[in-house]
């Protein structure tokens, strides 16, 4: 990043955040005009920078899918060893945490993309930008920003923490509140079954704690991708017609969610990524 001589340490969470010391970077106004890629977009990088306010997504509530849960589901450190090779594989998997996310109850927590992935480190180019980097020292990391769309919120409107995020507030989260699964330990409940659309391997119901965290041990998905048993290619037709789709409708609108069209298109949107 940059030199430890400017005492990162002792800077505000901001400042290490955005990786500009105020002293050394004095900034009065940001202008995002050459950023290509549309009001989601520019929004995306601004969250990703922890400088966007949340008081602001008042003003537009169609435009959200999911609530602000404390609930969070956190992809552990060791789900995206192995099974990425390209910056479409990393959307495939945003797309199933974000589903699972949304059929459990819980706002996501999105890791980071790989350090050592040169598909990764394209991915930060501005030609490309579905990534960013943010922090420094042992937080800095390259974040995953959304498909962007010049006018429509599509994986935007659901909402989702980074990994850096809930790293800041992880200390405060009592250990009883934290419970550990292998991710291949939850799968989608037989037609036949009543109830949960996502339960445990042996039917029961996964755990109700306040954070659940998903562990690769014992496989973490199916044909080498993380979360790989959970389909998403129904909606590569931007439809809810598939047979797992139709199943997915029902179960988000008994969960009270609205605005499902979000969905729809946020599953299109990373089913379907070719980056």
């Amino acid at each position: 990043c940059h030199p430890a001589s400017w005492g990162w340490g002792s800077l505000s969470a901001l400042e290490q955040r955005l990786c500009m010391p105020g002293f050394r970077v004095p900034t009065v106004m940001v202008h995002m005009a050459g950023l290509r890629n549309g009001q989601w977009g520019r929004r995306g990088v601004m969250r990703a920078f922890g400088v966007w306010h949340e008081e602001a997504d008042k003003v537009a509530p169609e435009t959200w899918v999911s609530p602000r849960t404390e609930r969070l589901l956190v992809a552990g450190p060791d789900m995206l060893r192995a099974g990425l090779a390209s910056m479409s594989d990393f959307d495939a998997f945003a797309a199933r945490l974000l589903l699972l996310g949304l059929l459990l109850g819980r706002r996501v927590v999105m890791p980071p993309l790989p350090k050592d992935a040169r598909w990764a480190e394209r991915a930060i180019e501005p030609r490309h930008l579905r990534a960013i980097e943010v922090g420094c020292g042992p937080d800095k990391q390259r974040v995953w920003l959304p498909m962007p769309h010049f006018k429509e919120p599509w994986c935007s409107g659901v909402d989702f923490l980074y990994e850096i995020d809930y790293r800041a507030v992880a200390p405060s989260i009592p250990p009883a509140d934290v419970s550990h699964i292998a991710a291949a330990s939850l799968r989608v409940a037989p037609e036949s079954a009543a109830g949960a659309l996502i339960t445990m391997s042996d039917g029961a119901t996964p755990p109700a704690s306040r954070v659940l965290v998903l562990n690769a041990a014992g496989g973490g998905g199916g044909g080498g991708s993380p979360l790989g048993w959970l389909p998403i290619d129904d909606w590569k037709r931007n439809e809810w017609k598939g047979p797992f789709a139709r199943r997915v409708r029902p179960a988000l609108e008994a969960a009270g969610l609205e605005n499902l069209r979000i969905v729809r298109d946020c599953m299109h949107s990373l089913a379907t990524s070719r980056d």
